[in-house]
């Protein structure tokens, strides 16, 4: 019983060594922790100035504003997408991504998740609407204010032939769009079609 009671003891006398090493080892290197916090403290810092001076240089340019803060390694389009979400939370309820975005058209991806799906366990109709209008509205909306004009959404349409299922990218095209501001500027008022076109990568 004796051998037995000691193997015991030994035992647990090894694993309180162990622990106290370690507990020993973290004290020893609170140095190195307070350095690697300040270092993420800062970087965090810094990233939050560059982005408050990207918003006041760009707020009423998302083309320049999308080009600045895609510089940003990992979080840039994130954060970008956040600032379209705090102007307009519905349209960034699908939680899109976007890959382009220029004067010209937009590029945008959204992946099949349960909060934009219908009973048929594809994407939603209303949902496909909310991006196509999202890639269209941004670089619409930067195009009128380069050039200070104004502009009123009077109708939306769409036509759809299979279910949309997976990964989707919705592409924008408004390459006219800007040569026609450019043109009628200071003239009466005109009608634009801008159109967006549903690329599904699992087509059913």
């Amino acid at each position: 019983m004796r051998d037995g009671r000691a193997d015991v003891l030994g035992e647990n006398g090894i694993i309180m060594e162990y622990y106290g090493a370690m507990v020993d080892i973290l004290l020893n290197n609170q140095y190195y922790a307070k350095t690697l916090f300040l270092v993420v403290f800062s970087l965090v810092v810094l990233l939050l100035i560059h982005s408050t001076a990207v918003l006041l240089l760009y707020s009423k340019d998302a083309v320049k504003m999308f080009k600045e803060m895609s510089r940003i390694p990992l979080f840039g389009k994130r954060i970008f997408i956040f600032c379209v979400g705090f102007v307009a939370p519905y349209s960034v309820s699908t939680s899109p991504r976007i890959e382009k975005l220029t004067y010209d058209g937009a590029a945008i991806t959204c992946k099949q998740h349960r909060y934009i799906e219908n009973p048929f366990r594809s994407i939603h109709l209303a949902a496909l609407v909310n991006l196509g209008e999202l890639a269209v509205a941004i670089p619409v909306i930067s195009n009128l204010n380069r050039f200070k004009a104004r502009a009123i959404p009077i109708s939306v349409s769409s036509k759809f032939t299979k279910k949309s299922t997976g990964l989707i990218t919705v592409v924008s095209d408004v390459r006219n769009l800007s040569s026609l501001l450019s043109e009628k500027k200071g003239k009466d008022s005109f009608e634009y079609e801008a159109v967006a076109q549903i690329i599904n990568s699992k087509p059913e």
